[in-house]
């Protein structure tokens, strides 16, 4: 990172700082080289983010793999299991968000102490969270899964999954939230690397939970098997993979505790002085993030609901769509990337009070964006006969989920469009229009038209169609919501501090 002096709004020292610590000082030259670069903040702060996600989708995907190998209804199981899990994701997700904006506003405008105000408060409402979810989803039990259209032995299965995540909730809670700590004041790398460390751990503990005997492999890599045949395994089925994620996530979470509190060189710091709660930094995430968190809430119930409207028509199509859907977070990741980029970034134009590059930014990760997202949604569907077969063999699965990919091909463009809208307004502090959009998308349009399509005799296809059509519909919303936004910046009129948290 090239010498740059900070500019006004950035504390330029008398700080305290550890011994050999990287000083607030130093984290605070992301700004200028932000403000004389816009475009290439997007990449900078795109990038390591797209690695990262890269990390995180692969605990997914590699969890799905290893259980593919146990059978198509092993994974119609863990598919089922998906939803619930998918809400714990949108609290963290969308409360992390929160703190990401808030965090990034107030680095912008060089307000340390606010910072650590709102890091501190996310800490604590995590613990939080993340014990009450754990005691709801085990009192709930394994109706649970039931209520999601598993029966007899994949619904067993999918609570011998979902248990094990119930228990691992509060680590999980607290790491999403420690990472949206860094990447709000600038810092998406550091993250990426905690990831993948905890996958790589992730990726050795999958095979020895899962399997009883022999290690097993997916394709294309199931020669490796033999050269494992020396390690001992569990034989813990599906439970094995949840397992494995947990302690993945319990170990990256051991690496930010020691980040943060023990390495202390980040901009955000835990001091005496600033670790109490504060209402005014709840509520400076609760308005961003809690709308974030209430949409992807929204996108897990929908999820859910997609898998009962496709009940009727057996495991083999749901473990086709669970499989399609792993390709799918594949090919969101540049798209989700360059999304995600705008929160930091326009919340630090925004604190430091340049709409106009705040504009300048958006329309250029709208281009990228999707062109991305039709480049890997092609790739993903040429390449379906293969890349489906890292989770199952059976080619009933396999011909599923190609015809998915297919019709998801007409989607990936207009679903760059709307979380670029939706990230956009998220760091300029608004978290209303991201859960407007989410609603109309699904529960409006897409939940509705596919049980409709469904109904008439279109079978699994006037579901996939219903996702293109609540895309064109989130769409409208999304974009009318940006203009807007922008020709009221456009006349010269600033945000307020009323209209911002």
């Amino acid at each position: 990172m090239s010498e740059v002096e900070p500019q006004a709004g950035f504390p330029p020292g008398g700080l305290e700082e550890p011994p050999g610590a990287e000083t607030g000082k130093e984290r605070a030259r992301r700004l200028p080289l932000f403000l004389a670069a816009p475009k290439l903040a997007v990449w900078r702060m795109a990038l390591p983010a797209m690695a990262g996600l890269l990390v995180h989708t692969f605990y997914s995907v590699v969890d799905t793999a290893f259980v593919g190998r146990l059978g198509p209804v092993a994974l119609a199981a863990q598919t089922r299991a998906v939803p619930v899990f998918f809400i714990m994701i949108a609290l963290t997700a969308g409360l992390g968000s929160g703190a990401t904006s808030a965090i990034a506003r107030a680095a912008g405008a060089g307000r340390r102490e606010e910072a650590d105000r709102v890091a501190s408060t996310a800490l604590a409402v995590g613990l939080l969270l993340g014990l009450l979810y754990t005691a709801a989803g085990l009192l709930l039990g394994d109706r649970l899964p039931a209520l999601l259209g598993a029966q007899g032995e994949g619904r067993r299965l999918a609570w011998d999954y979902l248990r094990v995540l119930f228990y691992g909730a509060p680590v999980f809670f607290l790491s999403v939230f420690m990472r949206c700590f860094l990447t709000g004041e600038g810092d998406a790398r550091t993250p990426m690397l905690v990831m993948s460390g905890a996958l790589l751990l992730n990726l050795f503990l999958d095979p020895v939970f899962i399997f009883r005997g022999a290690v097993q492999f997916p394709w294309p890599v199931e020669g490796l098997s033999r050269w494992f045949r020396w390690v001992p395994t569990l034989g813990l089925g599906v439970a094995g993979a949840a397992l494995a994620t947990v302690a993945a996530q319990t170990a990256g979470f051991l690496a930010y505790l020691w980040i943060l509190f023990v390495r202390r060189r980040t901009y955000v710091r835990f001091r005496r002085g600033s670790m109490a709660p504060s209402g005014k930094a709840f509520h400076a995430i609760l308005r961003v993030g809690g709308p974030t968190a209430l949409a992807q809430g929204i996108m897990g119930a929908g999820f859910g609901l997609v898998i009962r409207i496709l009940k009727p028509f057996g495991d083999l199509v749901v473990a086709g769509y669970g499989a399609g859907t792993k390709v799918d977070m594949l090919v969101v990741i540049p798209v989700f990337g360059l999304a995600g980029a705008l929160v930091p970034v326009a919340g630090m134009f925004r604190g430091a009070g340049r709409m106009d590059l705040v504009k300048r930014v958006t329309f250029f990760t709208y281009g990228w964006s999707v062109f991305l997202a039709i480049l890997t949604g092609v790739s993903a569907w040429l390449s379906a006969p293969w890349s489906l077969r890292l989770f199952c063999d059976d080619p009933r699965v396999i011909e599923a989920g190609k015809v998915y990919l297919g019709w998801m091909v007409f989607s990936y463009p207009l679903m760059a469009l709307g979380v670029t809208s939706g990230r956009l307004l998220q760091g300029l502090g608004l978290g209303l229009p991201y859960l407007v959009i989410t609603s109309v998308r699904l529960l409006l349009v897409t939940v509705p038209l596919a049980w409709i399509l469904t109904r008439v005799g279109y079978g699994p296809q006037g579901v996939w169609g219903a996702f293109i059509a609540g895309g064109v519909a989130a769409n409208a919303v999304g974009l009318s919501w940006v203009a807007w936004v922008f020709r009221r910046e456009g006349g010269g009129r600033k945000m307020s501090e009323r209209e911002s948290p």
